[in-house]
């Protein structure tokens, strides 16, 4: 619930009232596009109705040397089309004038046509056809304005040939070549079935099975799966887009109209100024996506009604049967990603010097938002713990995942919400800090750079949350991806080289480029007390993440997430069959502590704690912590010991202790499993 008593409502509470007393910005963000809709649906419905009735020639299918019967089948399948391959032609007399193309048996003026098709070799039953031949053929067409010929040559061969000679440039053949294609099909089988009769043979061999196909679901359920791909990507699309404007001008905006410094002088904190502000965009682009959403379902009905043709089983009749259920499915789930995003935006319009300067750097963050949200159109793509931790693209999957199946996937909808949320803070907490900063009070100084880059002052002796996420989302997106790369590779290379490369090497890079001190970020001798009483906290660190792993175990069915595990079990077989307990204890253990502390307690908890305060660094820090590792079976326990690693290493102002706790854990767990000491599972 919003307090608001507090500093943060009073701020939205103003700029609300300033952009609703905006009338250009609401009409054009809001009242446009409801308008839009019925406005386009029926500027397009009255465009067909005029093409259509306007005088047209209709396309042409020439006969040469062609049999009565096939002519007839033309015919008829130019006036009502032949669906289906076994199809009876009408009782009804056939009306001319409802004809799709028309059939012209050409007769004494086919003589180019049926020569050349006399040209072709027709022995060996494919017919060569070379360039110049097919030019002669072409032209031939277009002198008697035809889309499509079909040629009976007079030759001797194995079987009667039958040529059909198209004009693939025409702009009609599309319209004639499925019709006739079919016709020719269902005039075979009349040949075919006409010499079986009279040789006293029944039909029915040509048929040996009937195959009956039914739908079973529903057409809300058919329609809702095949819609799942776009669905969420159109709610996202809509609600970035109705964000970017508010974004813009309740930074860039009052800063160019002379506002944004009387506001920085009020006595509140900068965290509710931007989190007031926030407010007022985040809520902009959900009743935007609300009201669009509205008009679009008015709008699908509207075309419902308007094209009755279409009948009930139609999939657009299917549309209107979704329901709203998915419809808020959809805007529950995406509000972590429309925050994210709406912090992104104000980040970047307070960072800017203009409006104008603003909107160049929203460009490119939409162009990244869709390209993300993309990601939930990719065919067979399915949702996972690494793709989850990945802003947008992991709330997208899981989206089309709950449209598309009959369970919806809380786990990852849940962990991809928190993956949202996590960074949309962290952004709020750099708001605040960069709207305490000189550069942003008076943006017309020159930026000093950053880091290593930096010309005339030192970089910040600490990184913030931005930074902090960017180096953990790096981790993760090596640990996906580059890991498929050693599938092959030793068992001690698979565990050893991804740790390595992508959790301590990215740490320890943005350490280097950022120009930020190792000391600052733990790494520092703590002396020998806490190294003593981060050893005296091994076991009792093991006895909890033991019994948090069996608590789990009660509220959640484990056997289904077994396969989760596999990897990890499967990697510490073929370390054992390797090297043994050392091998084992060195790569998932010691190795993992080093590297895992450097990112989690190093860069994330310091960056997190910097922008949001330590509380949040640890909370932050330690669920990250868990998500690293991609395994439900120890989510609970791995988030209770980064919680106690992050108090640790912020006591002890050292990586040390943690990384003393972390190896031995894991080190007396590896024990425990080799020597059978463990419960399955």
């Amino acid at each position: 619930m919003i307090d608001r008593r507090s500093p943060a409502w009073v701020i939205f509470a103003k700029d609300g009232r300033e952009l609703l007393r905006d009338r250009r910005a609401l009409f054009v963000n809001l009242v446009l596009p409801m308008l839009l809709y019925p406005v386009l649906l029926l500027f397009a419905v009255q465009v067909a109705q005029v093409t259509q009735s306007q005088p047209r020639q209709r396309p042409q299918v020439g006969l040469v040397g062609a049999p009565s019967s096939l002519r007839d089948r033309l015919q008829l399948a130019a006036v009502r089309g032949l669906p289906e391959l076994d199809g009876t032609p009408a009782a009804a007399p056939l009306d001319a004038t409802q004809a799709t193309f028309e059939v012209r048996d050409l007769g004494a003026d086919a003589t180019q046509l049926g020569a050349l098709a006399a040209e072709l070799d027709w022995r060996s039953g494919e017919p060569k056809i070379n360039d110049a031949w097919k030019a002669r053929a072409v032209a031939s067409l277009r002198d008697r304005k035809l889309a499509q010929a079909v040629v009976m040559p007079a030759v001797s061969a194995r079987s009667a040939p039958l040529l059909v000679v198209q004009d693939s440039a025409d702009s009609d053949l599309y319209e004639v070549s499925g019709p006739v294609d079919r016709a020719l099909a269902r005039w075979r089988r009349d040949l075919v079935e006409r010499e079986l009769t009279r040789r006293g043979q029944p039909v029915a061999v040509l048929d040996p099975i009937v195959v009956h196909t039914i739908g079973a679901a529903t057409l809300a359920e058919a329609v809702r799966t095949h819609a799942a791909p776009m669905l969420p990507f159109i709610v996202l699309v809509l609600a970035v887009a109705a964000a970017m404007a508010p974004a813009v001008d309740l930074v860039a905006g009052e800063r160019d109209r002379g506002t944004l410094e009387m506001l920085l002088s009020l006595p509140v904190r900068r965290r509710d100024l931007v989190v007031g502000k926030l407010w007022v965009v985040l809520a902009s682009a959900v009743v935007a996506v609300v009201l669009n959403l509205l008009s679009l379902a008015l709008t699908a009905g509207l075309l419902a009604g308007q094209l009755p043709a279409l009948g009930s089983e139609s999939p657009l009749a299917g549309i209107l049967q979704v329901g709203l259920p998915a419809l808020g499915l959809a805007l529950v789930m995406l509000v972590p990603v429309v925050a994210l995003v709406a912090a992104a935006g104000v980040a970047l319009s307070g960072y800017a010097q203009s409006v104008k300067e603003a909107q160049m750097y929203l460009t490119p963050l939409m162009l990244v938002v869709t390209f993300m949200g993309l990601v939930a159109v990719v065919p067979h793509a399915k949702p996972t713990l690494a793709l989850d931790l990945i802003p947008v693209a992991g709330t997208l999957l899981a989206l089309r995942e709950a449209l598309q199946s009959p369970h919806v996937p809380w786990l990852h909808l849940g962990v991809a919400s928190l993956a949202n949320g996590v960074a949309a803070l962290v952004l709020v907490g750099w708001c605040a800090q960069m709207f305490d900063r000189e550069a942003f009070r008076y943006p017309r100084l020159v930026r000093a750079g950053w880091g290593r880059f930096a010309r005339f002052r030192r970089g910040e002796l600490l990184p913030d949350g931005p930074e902090a996420l960017l180096v953990f989302a790096i981790a993760v997106a090596g640990m996906t991806l580059g890991g498929g790369l050693l599938a092959q590779a030793p068992s001690w290379v698979l565990v050893t080289v991804p740790l390595l490369a992508f959790v301590a090497a990215p740490a320890l890079g943005h350490a280097w480029l950022g120009a930020y001190p190792l000391p600052t970020l733990g790494v520092r001798w703590p002396g020998w007390a806490w190294v003593g009483a981060a050893a005296a906290l091994v076991p009792v660190a093991v006895g909890v993440s033991l019994g948090l792993g069996w608590l789990q175990a009660q509220w959640v069915d484990t056997a289904s997430l077994q396969q989760a595990g596999a990897p990890v079990e499967k990697a510490v077989q073929a370390l054992d069959a390797a090297g043994g307990i050392a091998l084992q204890i060195l790569c998932l253990a010691v190795l993992p502590a080093l590297c895992e502390e450097l990112l989690c307690r190093g860069t994330l908890l310091v960056g997190i704690g910097r922008s949001l305060g330590n509380r949040w660094g640890i909370v932050l820090s330690a669920v990250l912590f868990a998500l690293l590792h991609q395994s439900p079976l120890r989510l609970l326990p791995q988030a209770a010991l980064g919680v106690v690693l992050a108090v640790l290493t912020l006591r002890s102002r050292s990586l040390l202790p943690a990384v003393v706790v972390h190896a031995g854990h894991n080190a007396l767990l590896v024990v425990a499993n080799a020597q059978g000491w463990l419960p399955d599972g």
